[in-house]
């Protein structure tokens, strides 16, 4: 295809969605019932736009990017970088000092009265406002005067969006720009606390462990996945259950390796009743998912199991068939991910699979390129906080099949609107699980309020194993 086509198409696109999203404004207008009071709170454009106007949406968004890459050039570039790294320091100074809502929602107000309220500099408020406002953050209707817009009055109604942007600005923004000291400092080190984070919040500490020492920042982390769509609809656990030939298990145990309070395995056990699981995790999240009371159906065929996978794996209380690992190997670099792998390829049963469901990343520029930016952004800030990644097809291949445990990639399942496809792992050589064959370390076992010992076997050596580091 010629670079003209390519031109056409985009154009084409642009203006046929354009015309989908002119036709439903036409239709809003008309539309008496989407009238608001004059005391309302200003309306996004699209927020009660049906899904084939948010779809066009996208496409518009999609066209754009695409036209702008073909044409930009260097100028264009360092001019776009400034703009837009300004844009980030002023969303910041205006969510870290709450300037919303000291803003009518309804009608304009005085910069004066704003600057008085907020406690900032008037002239430093006019600036920063100004150039928010070329995003369609507040806007300025006179000269004097300062006004929410429908993007800027959402960050007073629905205070989510201030939680995430601050996370955003205050936490991302710092740790990505430190990603560069990084590499200096730390020259590839696939160490879970040597990373940007650790220079940028200058600790020692591992990302989420230091996160969980500061309740503020976990809030905030959550409001930004949530924003990002990672606790929605395109990573519900429906996907999970229907991506999966669960049914022709039969009567069968599952491992949810790493799930903490076993959101997962609930689903799964509502929707096929044959079904057994143990839930594996650390002592903390294992002790807080045993206090949180399970429905009839399944509080029977679900138990917790305190277990950290960077050990030998406990033996299951049944041969599992099979071992579910659902958004736990993206944030590991791929040394550790392997030995997380090792471990349970040790105590798989002929026949058994290893169940990876995480995002896969599509190979370079075979995508949509806003969908790939926003997909590798998320990964570039696993590594920065974290040393891990997201991973393309091959490179969960790459990471199987380079673990050294006889483990194979048999199957790839992507699922339209999931964020997180299913990659089936079996074991086609090596050692098979025989009983006398591993070590069990002993563990404490929550089944109801019971506890017991594991079994504890024969010697398994610990060389290649890691510790949380």
């Amino acid at each position: 295809m010629s670079l003209v086509d390519e031109f056409d198409i985009l154009i084409d696109d642009f203006n046929s969605s354009a015309k989908v999203i002119r036709r439903y404004l036409v239709s809003r207008e008309r539309d008496k019932t989407v009238q608001k009071s004059d005391s309302a709170p200003p309306e996004l454009l699209l927020a009660s736009a049906p899904g084939k106007v948010r779809d066009a949406n996208k496409v518009i968004f999609e066209a754009m990017a695409n036209i702008q890459k073909m044409i930009i050039d260097p100028v264009e570039l360092i001019r776009q970088i400034m703009i837009e790294f300004q844009k980030l320091s002023c969303l910041r100074w205006i969510v870290h000092l709450n300037i919303p809502v000291h803003v009518s929602l309804d009608t304009p107000i005085s910069y004066a009265v704003v600057a008085q309220a907020a406690k900032v500099p008037e002239q430093q408020l006019r600036q920063v406002a100004r150039m928010a406002a070329t995003s369609g953050f507040l806007s300025q209707p006179s000269p004097n005067m300062l006004a929410h817009t429908p993007l800027s009055a959402r960050f007073v109604t629905n205070p989510l969006y201030r939680e995430a942007a601050l996370y955003q600005t205050e936490t991302e923004g710092g740790i990505a720009l430190n990603m560069t000291p990084m590499t200096s400092k730390y020259r590839g080190s696939e160490k879970i606390n040597e990373t940007a984070h650790n220079i940028f919040d200058k600790t020692d500490l591992r990302y989420f462990q230091y996160l969980d020492k500061r309740s503020k920042s976990v809030f905030r982390y959550q409001a930004a996945m949530t924003v990002l769509g990672g606790y929605g609809k395109e990573t519900s656990t429906r996907h999970l259950v229907e991506m999966f030939d669960w049914a022709g298990l039969g009567e069968a145990e599952v491992v949810d390796v790493g799930n903490s309070t076993g959101h997962a395995s609930i689903a799964l056990a509502q929707a096929f009743p044959k079904l057994r699981f143990t839930v594996q995790d650390l002592d903390p999240m294992i002790i807080k998912a045993s206090h949180s009371p399970l429905l009839a159906g399944v509080k029977d065929r679900i138990r917790f199991v305190f277990h950290d996978y960077f050990q030998p794996l406990m033996r299951p209380r049944a041969k599992a068939s099979v071992f579910l690992l659902r958004l736990v190997l993206q944030i590991h670099s791929k040394t550790t991910a392997q030995t997380i792998l090792r471990n349970i390829a040790s105590v798989m049963r002929p026949g058994a699979v290893i169940l990876l469901n995480n995002v896969i990343l599509p190979d370079a520029g075979t995508g949509e390129l806003r969908k790939e930016a926003l997909e590798r952004a998320k990964s570039l800030m696993l590594m920065q906080a974290m040393n891990g990644a997201d991973r393309e097809e091959a490179e969960f291949r790459e990471l199987v099949e380079g673990a050294g445990a006889g483990l194979s990639v048999k199957q790839v399942v992507r699922r339209e609107k999931s964020a997180l496809g299913l990659v089936v792992i079996t074991k086609t050589s090596g050692l098979e699980t025989e009983d006398g064959g591993m070590r069990f370390l002993d563990a404490m076992e929550v089944d109801g309020m019971a506890v017991r010992d594991a079994v504890v076997e024969n010697c398994i050596s610990q060389d290649s194993l890691v510790n949380h580091a």
